[in-house]
């Protein structure tokens, strides 16, 4: 069996595993629920990230043989709408992020046949979620009823990194560069979240933690024109990805709002082929201050 069907049916089982034990995490604190009167049944959060683009040599791109190229930092927007289902404490979410980075400008010489060039590189991503999940009153802990939620569901990610530019060619004239780098994948995702009350005040520590297996594809497109040799070609591959991320912050409560502010990190483990003639997996960590507003409703 080939090594990564072994790793996708590992990381399946992995998520099997995780998924149900959240279940009977739920299942079985729920008796511990501290009642308390809800003050709304529905809210909108928005949000905005400023994203640190994680610049080690590893997960730049291959412009060319022995030449490579980061794009810039970036900032992501999200929004999220969720609503309690009835009277109970479940509730469900559909969410989303989407992304980009700057564009970066970065000059290259490939041997004897390239005299000077250079190329722009830029990435964006989308994220979409879906989750179901439930008020947690942990007694032991002295936690009201939602300052703990666990949730499940199912999570979309869409990622392009795309570099081009214009080389010249000692002798041969100038040539156009255009490479591409695309990840689609959907896969269950479980995750915590909560708001932990600072005493006798409006503030409150927040934090939430989450994990993810996407399946999906990966497609590579290479268009090199270096007049002396064109390189088009396609590379396809079906990818298992491992995904986490976590928050963590200070908010302010009112009964119908919330402002929070805190650092965010969202890590996609192998997602991206940076290679050029062969495939070369990178990771992509978007990181950095992220501010989030909710506003609640009843």
């Amino acid at each position: 069996m080939a090594a990564g069907k072994r790793r996708t049916r590992r990381a399946f089982r992995v998520v099997l595993l995780s998924t149900v034990s959240a279940v009977a995490l739920v299942a079985l604190v729920e008796g511990d629920t501290v009642a308390q009167e809800r003050i709304s049944s529905w809210w909108l959060e928005f949000g905005g990230m400023y994203d640190f683009w994680d610049a080690s040599d590893a997960n730049q791109y291959f412009i060319l043989p022995g030449n490579t190229v980061k794009p810039g930092d970036g900032f992501h927007i999200s929004g999220e709408v969720g609503a309690y289902i009835g009277d109970t404490p479940w509730y469900a979410t559909l969410g989303g992020k989407w992304g980009k980075s700057q564009d970066e400008t970065a000059s290259f010489y490939s041997g004897a046949f390239t005299t000077g060039g250079s190329v722009e590189s830029s990435e964006e991503h989308a994220v979409v979620d879906f989750q179901v999940g439930r008020d947690v009153g942990l007694g032991i802990l002295g936690l009201p009823e939602g300052a703990l939620k666990a949730n499940a569901g199912v999570r979309y990610t869409y990622f392009k990194g795309s570099e081009s530019g214009i080389g010249t060619y000692s002798g041969f004239g100038t040539g156009p560069i255009g490479n591409t780098r695309k990840f689609s994948g959907l896969g269950p995702r479980i995750g915590i979240e909560g708001s932990v009350p600072l005493q006798d005040s409006k503030f409150a520590v927040d934090f939430s933690a989450g994990g993810a297996i996407l399946f999906g594809k990966q497609k590579t497109s290479i268009n090199s024109d270096v007049s002396f040799a064109t390189y088009a070609f396609t590379r396809r591959d079906t990818k298992a990805v491992p995904n986490v991320d976590a928050f963590l912050g200070i908010s302010f409560n009112d009964a119908n709002f919330s402002v929070s502010a805190g650092y965010s990190v969202d890590a996609y483990f192998g997602m991206v082929d940076a290679g050029y003639f062969t495939n070369v997996d990178s990771d992509r960590i978007f990181h950095g201050p992220s501010v989030k507003l909710k506003v609640k409703f009843d």
